[in-house]
């Protein structure tokens, strides 16, 4: 998860530390109670780094809008911003 406590300019921040395919894949999991309603946010860094992680909370958690509009915003919030690098994203909702 990223948050505004996370300092995207360390040097190592966009370090690729594992990947499918590779040698010596790291699987990583965590666990969180999700419940009806919920959404999850599945982003490249092109999406989290130039949107204020309240930003994207505000936007992910806009009600009324369908899905692919809110991811719609997303990508051109992100491209407003100077989409500095891969912009992908996935929204989710759980039913």
């Amino acid at each position: 998860m990223v948050t505004d406590e996370v300092d995207l300019r360390h040097p190592t921040h966009s370090q690729l530390v594992s990947c499918v395919g590779g040698t010596n894949l790291e699987i990583q999991s965590y666990q969180e109670s999700i419940e009806r309603g919920d959404r999850i946010l599945f982003c490249t860094k092109g999406v989290y780094r130039p949107i204020p992680a309240k930003s994207l909370l505000e936007i992910v958690s806009q009600r009324g809008f369908p899905l692919d509009k809110i991811v719609t915003q997303l990508i051109d919030d992100a491209n407003s911003r100077g989409g500095p690098d891969n912009i992908t994203a996935l929204l989710v909702e759980i039913h």
